[in-house]
């Protein structure tokens, strides 16, 4: 624009000195208001005086950099009072650590492009860009612009504004007492930014944003796409939201919170979703994230790595009375507090996230807090003293728990220390006094351990144990604290196992068990009373057991005469069940075995058992048996009649059984039958042919009048069964070889059969003629018993987009001519619901080519035409039409007709034409 201005004054000299006296010069030159584009001095007077000239809703275009030179009051530095935009082309516009770089004093949008600000000074607010005495000033826009060391005494080191829109930019090493790098009192919006080694002597170390004042409507602010790195302040590391806010796809990193809480991000109220934290430190409340104590929020899809708090929440802390916050489908790794919490603290509900190797000093090595937690993955997380995985929580659901620990010595809960209810989880190898305590409902869990440890659970007698299944080497299961009251609120048995033992052997007598049979211990320790009772004699013997602490069981050395005796009992403890027992005194180990074949219905009540005797004839309890079925190997244990039995659900088949037991063995033979039958069918393409199964409960009697289930072609369909147990499967698929599925709903068997369904159309081919030969499209339709339809059977051909309607032969055969131009078509003979396609090629009986020629050089154009089997065909009237002039010639004994061109040069379009076909080729002439 500028070399335009001075060529245009130019050419304005030369044409008035060139004019005459009569001649009107009315031209004038404009400046287009809408872009500014000169070079000056540099100076911030320059650029102001520049600002000034521009009109409102103008653009300024930079050429050059500004320095501050003493020319502008350094308390204001350059004033905007209108909508204005600046393109600084990169220009780098300096305030040599003294002066203010803007000052806005107007509403209306100022937008700042490709600038860099250095060295802004405010000894007030915005050390780069600040706004006059209205608080409503200031409604900024940044596109790719740099800040870098700018400086403000008060608020927003780079900039403190109203409200900013900032993309695409770059913030560095800017300080403040709050908003080390920009301050908003009214919202912001940041995309695409990074912060790197921002400060603030209290809050915010790079941004700082408030959601508007009292007389506001409330604003939300978004940041997306941007990185924090090395920002530190008092408080809030990196950025101070106190607004609504959406934080989406950000890193932190590196920053930290010199006094108080907040390492990374302070936020009042909003979304974190799918952020990366790592690095960040705070000596209180949140290593990385830190919720207001009244505000609502979630954290989603983000990632906390090596976070680290001096109190509770080493990634995140939000401490809330009366409702939760959420956290769902994150990852936290290797976060510590040096109190509690290593990765979360407060109340938070937990959903389908992963916990690594967080650590905490005291309590909650991965979350300490108030909430519910499912589907999480805890693995490998620490405490010093309690919850090596989680202290205190609400519910704890459907989660896995694996190598969390705790390391003190007098500490609880290796994975969980404190819960409402812990049910449907899973602990693997984790490793303390106790895996789960003070929890008040345990259900429905699997505990495991290759390790021996002396409890899983630890609990009060109020608390609800139920369907807990333990794989161990413990010495017990569960531990029961009964100090304050000796009432069970779930459901406990003393348990009298039945034994066999040789004289004066030492043997545990009984166990306290829960309603799954894991080993319950008590403390203090109980007294059980124990009744022997000889089952020939009926001579009594009363004993009293105590815990045997080194041992961990109530045991009782068998001084008693050989026999069988009926053992009871009981303890000073309220709301239990007593199993009684059978112990068998006999040091005759020469054993029996008798096994009986078993035939069963599949998944019948029947049991497959094992009898074991002495040669006294003694019947043996609480003896293992191995019982070898199906390639695996099961180990039961005799009841009080001396029988080891085991329930049978194998599939329908005839299974030989293997029982040993010491040197003794037995060999059976056990039957399941099915309850389902059915045959294989094939049939034609709907007809009458149906499948049918017939169904059977699991005592052999009929299943009357019962809907039952069938998957065929991955669909499933209801049917009822008549009064004898049939149900029939109507079959309209397409053509095709299927495997369809019954299911008996008494018992959950599954039978298959195989479902052949035949075309009823046969014969049908792809075909080539040449045009209008004597060849036919033909089918063969077959009747619903597989033999040959007769005459009379209607099907519809479609072909070329039109359908015609045929009929069968005698034969069965269905025949369509063929009288199409040359070309590919697909022609499809549709029968009772079922089509068939191929493919129909029409070749051309004239061979043409297109002919270059010189005027009259003597060439012909030539057409060969050919009889219905493709042959040359001689003695043909071919006629041509080239020019709007029609010519008729006769073809060879070579099927080849000729036409001499003698016309001027030029192109033309000739036609062939032939028995109905045209055939059209372009002669080109030249001169």
């Amino acid at each position: 624009m500028k070399r335009l201005i001075i060529l245009l004054s130019f050419l304005m000299l030369i044409s008035l000195s060139c004019v005459s006296a009569a001649d009107d010069v009315n031209e004038t030159l404009e400046i287009n208001e809408q872009d500014l584009l000169t070079a000056d001095a540099g100076t911030f007077q320059a650029l102001q005086a520049k600002i000034n000239q521009a009109p409102a809703g103008s653009t300024i275009n930079l050429e050059n950099d500004y320095v501050y030179s003493n020319d502008v009051n350094p308390l204001y530095g350059i004033s905007i009072g209108k909508q204005i935009t600046i393109n600084g082309n990169g220009h780098t516009i300096d305030g040599l650590h003294t002066s203010q770089i803007f000052n806005i004093k107007t509403e209306s949008l100022v937008t700042f492009n490709n600038i860099r600000f250095v060295n802004g000074q405010a000894h007030w607010h915005g050390g780069a860009i600040g706004i006059g005495d209205i608080l409503s000033y200031g409604n900024i826009r940044v596109d790719n612009c740099y800040f870098i060391d700018n400086n403000a005494e008060v608020g927003g080191g780079g900039f403190d504004v109203y409200h900013a829109d900032v993309s695409n930019s770059h913030f560095i090493s800017n300080h403040a007492e709050q908003g080390g790098a920009f301050q908003c009192s009214n919202g912001a919006n940041i995309v695409n930014c990074e912060f790197k080694d921002n400060s603030a002597e209290i809050m915010g170390g790079a941004v700082y944003i408030l959601g508007g004042y009292e007389w506001d409507v409330p604003a939300a602010s978004t940041i997306r796409n941007s990185r924090f790195i090395n920002n530190h302040a008092e408080s809030s590391g990196a950025a101070a939201l106190y607004c609504k806010a959406t934080i989406a796809d950000c890193e932190f990193s590196d920053n930290y919170a010199d006094t108080f809480g907040a390492g990374a991000l302070y936020i009042e109220d909003g979304s974190i979703l799918k952020c990366n934290f790592t690095g960040n430190h705070a000596p209180q409340n949140g290593g990385a994230v830190c919720f207001s104590s009244d505000g609502t929020g979630e954290i989603r899809s983000c990632s906390f790595n090596g976070n680290h708090v001096n109190d509770a929440g080493g990634a995140v802390y939000g401490n809330f009375e009366g409702y939760r916050l959420e956290i769902r489908d994150c990852n936290f790794t290797a976060n510590h507090a040096e109190l509690e919490g290593g990765a979360v603290y407060g109340s938070w509900n937990i959903f389908n996230s992963n916990f690594n190797a967080n650590t905490a000093d005291y309590y909650g090595g991965a979350v300490c807090g108030y909430g519910d937690i499912y589907d999480c993955v805890f693995n490998s997380n620490s405490a010093k003293e309690n919850g090596g995985a989680i202290s205190s929580a609400l519910t704890v659901s459907n989660s896995k728990f694996t190598d969390n620990s705790v390391t003190d010595k007098d500490s609880y809960g290796a994975a969980i220390s404190g819960a409402e209810s812990v049910e449907k989880c899973e602990f693997t190898d984790n490793k303390g006094p106790n895996v789960v305590s003070s929890a008040a409902s345990v259900c429905g869990n699997v505990f495991k351990s290759s390790a021996n440890s002396d409890e899983f659970i630890y609990g009060t007698p109020e608390m609800t144990l139920k369907n807990n299944k333990m794989t161990s080497n413990n010495r017990y299961d569960i531990k029961i604290d009964c100090f304050e009251t000796q009432t069970m609120a779930f459901d406990l048995n003393l348990v009298f196992e039945n034994r066999t033992v040789a004289p004066n052997s030492t043997i545990e007598l009984c166990q306290f068990q829960d309603d799954s049979q894991n080993k319950i211990v008590f403390e203090p320790e109980m007294e059980i009373k124990v009744k022997l009772t000889n089952q020939d004699t009926k001579a009594t013997e009363d004993i009293t057991l105590y815990y045997d602490s080194e041992l961990s069981g109530y045991y009782y050395k068998c001084e008693l005469e050989e026999g069988t005796y009926d053992v009871t009992g009981s303890a000073e403890i309220n709301n239990y069940h007593i199993l009684n027992g059978v112990l068998v005194v006999d040091g005759d180990t020469n054993y029996t075995l008798t096994a009986n074949d078993l035939t069963k219905y599949y998944h019948g009540p029947e049991r497959f058992g094992v009898t074991v005797t002495n040669t006294k004839g003694r019947l043996i309890a609480g003896i293992p048996v191995q019982i070898n079925v199906n390639g695996q190997t099961y180990t039961r244990t005799t009841d009080s009649r001396g029988v080891a039995s085991m329930a049978i659900n194998l599939n329908s088949g005839t299974y030989p059984v293997r029982s040993e037991c010491g040197e003794a063995k037995a060999n059976a033979t056990i039957t399941v039958l099915k309850t389902i039958s059915g045959d294989n069918i094939v049939k034609i393409f709907r007809n009458g042919t149906q499948y049918y199964a017939t169904f059977i409960d699991t005592q052999g009697n009929p299943l009357k009048n019962t809907d039952v289930e069938f998957n065929i072609n991955g669909v499933f369909y209801k049917r009822p069964t008549n009064d004898r147990g049939v149900a029939r499967m109507n079959i309209n698929l397409n053509p095709g070889e299927y495997i369809i599925t019954a299911k008996n709903p008494s018992n959950g068997e599954q039978y298959t059969n195989i479902i052949t369904v035949l075309t009823s159309i046969v014969e049908n081919n792809d075909l080539t003629k040449y045009y209008k030969n004597a060849s036919q499209y033909k089918v063969r339709i077959l009747a619903d018993d597989a033999s040959y339809a007769k005459a009379g059977v209607k099907v519809t051909f479609n072909i070329n987009g039109v359908f015609y309607e045929r009929y069968s032969d005698d034969d069965g055969y269905v025949k369509m001519n063929i009288n199409l131009e040359p070309g590919e078509y697909i022609i499809t003979a549709d029968y009772n619901g079922l089509r068939a396609s191929n493919k129909i090629t029409v070749k051309s009986v004239i061979k043409t080519e297109n002919l270059v020629m010189s005027y009259r050089d003597g060439s012909r154009f030539n057409a060969t035409i050919l009889d219905g089997q493709g042959n040359p065909y001689p003695n043909q009237t071919v006629t041509f039409n080239i020019n709007g002039v029609f010519y008729e010639k006769i073809t060879d004994e070579n099927g080849v007709a000729g036409l001499a061109i003698n016309l001027m040069a030029g192109e033309y379009i000739i036609t062939s034409s032939y028995n109905g076909m045209n055939a059209a080729n372009k002669v080109t002439i030249s001169g």
